[in-house]
């Protein structure tokens, strides 16, 4: 028994290796998977879309249920299921190449997405009662991002096609990343300590009439509060216009190149996908610490006057990838947008928090998430339907003008500010 608990790791290494391991996992799976939808599957437009829809609306229905399991049963049966799910979902998308088992597979995702939300981070405080936690996060965060990167240069190799492999090249890295994932669960299972967890009675994390109960009083607050109001409003708009581009991006490049991207010597296409997504999370890391040296990122104004502008970025980004007649054009126009999008999305929550005082900040950050992810189930197949009757290019120029409206309100706010003569 003492010899066991000596060969066991510690929390903290076992915090660190699924984070690492489980970033990889996805990204490996991730970079590919719409590009294998398109290309193997063949999946059109609208299709494209419902993936996305389906995603979303089953993380949205199953987020309540599960996490009873993690706060009753406690957070590794609940990381162990999420791990399973998530990795039978990428095998069952990777062996069948339908529509159906597509599905199928996103709804499997869902569901073990939602077991895993949150419970790592909820496991690793309860088992360091909240000591040194702030610097794990951090270290958790580091290993999380060269974990991706990692999994996007395995997934690289894996679909190069120089590897002999019984499964077309696309679908190689989404059933490898599933397979990591099982053996990620058993993985938990075998070795995660939980000795700092205190089951509730009932969770914590939720219930179908909490959630109603969220609608009401942040539709109250919005009333009384106009601020708030914008706040629901922008929180809407950025969840529409996210899932079409997200959805479309890889759809528009593979259109005006023909479906034959420039061939590379070492591996082939496919090293374009994970080049690009490598350059976006090295660009997003450059560019949120040039603006962590160079701006107050706790001054409202400074919020106010950056949200102001990474939006209207944002928007020409997207006209120019739209329009875009070319691969380069359309591969800056695309990472220009992550990384704009990526330098908004902190300012965005620091801006929020600014506008709500401590009673109402829970309410407004739940209804807001709320509202980005009825955005997406809402407006996504409305686009793909202007996508398949007109073209792609027609509903990424929509997506566009769906980040027009939080333009105004910012414009309209700030506005305010000067008029009212606030800082």
């Amino acid at each position: 028994m003492t010899s066991d608990r000596y060969l066991r790791p510690s929390a903290v290494a076992v915090y660190l290796i699924v984070s690492c391991i489980g970033s990889a996992a996805f990204s490996m799976y991730a970079f590919i998977a719409s590009v294998y939808r398109i290309i193997e599957v063949g999946l059109d437009p609208l299709q494209l879309i419902l993936v996305g829809t389906v995603l979303e609306a089953a993380a949205f229905l199953f987020e309540v249920p599960t996490g009873v399991v993690a706060d009753v049963h406690g957070r590794r049966l609940s990381l162990a299921l999420g791990a399973f799910l998530v990795g039978a979902a990428f095998i069952v998308e990777g062996l069948f190449a339908m529509f159906w088992a597509v599905l199928l597979a996103q709804l499997l995702f869902g569901l073990g997405f939602t077991f895993r939300s949150g419970a790592l981070q909820a496991w690793i405080a309860d088992e360091l009662d909240n000591e040194r936690v702030g610097r794990v996060f951090l270290r958790g965060s580091q290993v999380n991002k060269a974990g991706a990167i990692v999994g996007v240069c395995i997934g690289i190799v894996v679909s190069s096609g120089y590897i002999g492999l019984p499964v077309p090249g696309l679908a190689a890295p989404l059933i490898l990343g599933g397979l990591i994932n099982l053996l990620l669960g058993l993985f938990i299972v075998a070795f995660m300590p939980e000795d700092g967890f205190q089951p509730e009675l009932r969770s914590k994390k939720g219930s179908w009439q909490t959630m109603a109960i969220t609608f009401v009083r942040a539709t109250r607050l919005a009333r009384q509060r106009p601020v708030l109001l914008a706040i629901l409003a922008i929180a809407l708009f950025f969840g529409a216009s996210s899932e079409p581009f997200d959805r479309f991006w890889e759809l528009h490049i593979l259109e005006i190149s023909n479906f034959a991207l420039p061939a590379q010597s070492v591996f082939g296409p496919t090293t374009w996908w994970g080049l690009i997504s490598i350059s976006t999370m090295v660009l997003g890391i450059v560019g949120a610490e040039f603006v962590a040296r160079t701006l107050d990122i706790d001054a409202p104004r400074v919020a106010a006057r950056v949200l102001w502008a990474t939006n209207a970025l944002s928007i020409a980004s997207i006209i120019v990838f739209a329009l875009a007649g070319n691969f380069a054009i359309a591969v800056g126009a695309y990472l220009f947008f992550r990384v704009v999008d990526g330098i908004g999305g902190p300012f965005i929550t620091t801006w929020i928090n600014q506008q709500l005082k401590s009673d109402t900040r829970a309410t407004v950050f739940s209804m807001t998430a709320q509202l980005d992810a009825f955005g997406q189930v809402a407006f996504g197949p409305l686009m793909g339907l202007v996508a398949t009757r007109a073209a792609v290019r027609v509903a990424l120029l929509a997506t566009a003008a769906l980040l027009v409206p939080p333009q105004v309100i910012f414009t309209l706010l700030a506005f305010l500010r000067r008029k009212s003569g606030s800082k």
